[in-house]
């Protein structure tokens, strides 16, 4: 090891000193997420938002093909599964445009948005100039800006849902809501690419427990959604179903926006955030 091979006893890993044990260590990890969440607004809507999108993505593998498209439509099964190439199109399109938010995201080259940041770094050259050569070290985004991404998400996905819920009558061809789809698939993963990406940024220190936090609220709401898809359609139909989806994911749409602006307020407040 390290100390071994270099002879200074400096050198030593947080557990090492560590004087709890094995059980408490492990009870702690267990804990912690759930505490994040009881403690964090941020983290415990962000993880309720991401556990809706993916309850909605998997409840389409149900509804497509026993509700949607299958019973109303009359499709069989193979054209039933090619219904969800439009939500796999969204996707492609959403990892392919991965450079350009990259961009947007180390550049800041949302002006509006960015001013506060821009302001910053123009101070930070004008010292350089002055003399301070550190100060030129171009400052790294806040974890908000993260949420950037998110805010396109939240609408995409807003509007793929009630394009698709306002379109399923016979009466209007079935590649119109079949288009509604692509950019909802491309919403959601925006959406999980800013809520992943902003959790382990702004919780760093604790960013393996918020994730089990989002992952343990993700699953709940996967599991469930397909088991309530067919009721729900059976009750509400076709339209309002997919309409009451759709709202549920419009009183989720301010979240990206709201913490984008109030984030770092919220940061300070926190125990456990940056």
């Amino acid at each position: 090891n390290l100390r071994k091979s270099t002879g200074d006893e400096k050198y030593y890993s947080t557990l090492e000193r560590s004087d709890k044990g094995l059980a408490n260590t492990v009870a702690l990890s267990c804990l912690r997420p759930f505490e994040i969440m009881f403690y964090e607004p941020m983290a415990l809507l962000l993880d309720i938002w991401s556990a809706l999108l993916l309850g909605i993505l998997y409840l389409t593998f149900e509804a497509f093909p026993t509700r949607v498209l299958g019973r109303d439509r009359g499709f069989n099964t193979q054209m039933s599964g090619l219904s969800f190439v439009g939500i796999g199109i969204g996707m492609i399109i959403a990892i392919a445009s991965q450079p350009y938010w990259i961009k947007v995201y180390k550049e800041n080259r949302i002006p509006y948005w960015e001013r506060k940041m821009r302001a910053e770094r123009q101070k930070c050259i004008e010292e350089g100039e002055k003399g301070d050569k550190s100060a030129w070290r171009k400052p790294e985004p806040e974890p908000e800006a993260r949420l950037l991404i998110g805010m396109v998400g939240a609408v995409l996905v807003t509007l793929g849902l009630f394009w698709f819920a306002f379109t399923t009558p016979h009466a209007i061809h079935w590649v119109v809501p079949m288009l509604a789809t692509i950019p909802f698939g491309l919403g959601v993963v925006y959406a999980f690419i800013s809520i992943w990406t902003f959790l382990v940024h702004a919780y760093r220190p604790y960013a393996a427990s918020a994730m089990a936090g989002n992952s343990f609220t993700r699953s709940a709401f996967a599991a469930a959604f397909p088991l309530i898809s067919t009721p729900m359609y059976a009750r509400l139909g076709v339209v309002g179903a997919t309409g009451l989806l759709a709202g549920l994911s419009a009183l989720m749409m301010p979240l990206p926006f709201v913490f984008y602006h109030y984030g770092k307020r919220l940061r300070k407040n926190s125990r456990f955030a940056l």
